[in-house]
């Protein structure tokens, strides 16, 4: 438990943002709801939006952003997106997350923009017909930064339960969260503390559920007045933490695509 907070007073900081809700891979239980998602794209306005509040008001709190969903590289835009990213964050690591699948299918003036904006493309590894090392070679062939999210092939997915009833401790369950608070959310104009609650509005429309948030399971952006508020929300629980059932949750499943069951979540 001290372990944890330390982590979060001291860890880097990560500002994750979604510029698509759905996927091109669908993986059973995904802990952003990707494969139940509708298509969305986030649209240039609403980022830039959120871009330049961030910024005007002095709340790069974080050293990495990560642009992400989802898969992002479906985004028609993503080339603008990344372009837009660099300008208003000059000074900290821009990461976009893929699963690769479409990868070496990526326009011209996607790499040139990755290229010339210093993008860093992290790729996770899952048991499909990939070959990362080739696809690493090809990357970096175009003078782009490649990583991988771990090391080896995912042979294993986690399913983080919940709780429907909201029945859980939410300190004790803050206090051992590997995700709230440091992988931070922005969703529709707020800063959520982890995945799970910022996109839960898939879950419930999808299952017809009816997770709610509390005023302090977020912060609204166009409300924060400065760092030290981010800071002082980051080490509180958040009154969502008692939908999240950790007794119950499992990290040791097979991966697999999703059926789209609730079972995968709930």
């Amino acid at each position: 438990m001290i372990r944890m907070l330390i982590k979060r007073l001291f860890h880097k900081k990560t500002l994750e943002l979604h510029l698509t809700d759905h996927c091109n891979l669908n993986c059973k239980s995904c802990s952003h709801y990707a494969p139940i998602a509708d298509e969305f794209y986030i649209s240039l306005g609403e980022l830039e939006e959120y871009y330049n509040k961030i910024k005007n008001r002095g709340l790069i709190f974080f050293d990495t952003l990560r642009l992400m969903g989802g898969e992002p590289l479906l985004h028609p835009h993503i080339t603008e997106i990344i372009e837009l990213s660099r300008v208003y964050f000059s000074d900290i690591n821009i990461v976009l997350v893929s699963n690769g699948i479409i990868l070496k299918e990526m326009p011209k003036k996607f790499w040139d923009a990755c290229q010339r904006n210093n993008i860093i493309i992290s790729v996770t590894k899952y048991p499909i017909d990939i070959n990362y090392n080739e696809l690493m070679t090809f990357v970096k062939n175009k003078s782009i930064q490649m990583t991988f999210y771990g090391n080896n092939i995912i042979p294993n997915f986690r399913h983080i339960v919940l709780d429907t009833q909201g029945k859980q401790n939410p300190l004790k369950n803050y206090l051992v969260c590997h995700c709230g608070g440091i992988y931070l959310q922005l969703r529709d104009g707020k800063i959520y503390s982890c995945s799970q609650s910022a996109y839960i509005n898939i879950i419930n429309e999808r299952f017809g559920m009816k997770f709610k948030h509390e005023n302090n399971d977020y912060l609204l952006l166009n409300q924060i007045k400065s760092i030290k508020e981010i800071k002082k929300y980051i080490l509180k629980p958040k009154s969502f933490c008692r939908y999240c059932n950790l007794k119950m949750t499992t990290w040791n499943n097979k991966w697999e695509m999703s059926q789209y069951k609730k079972s995968e979540w709930l």
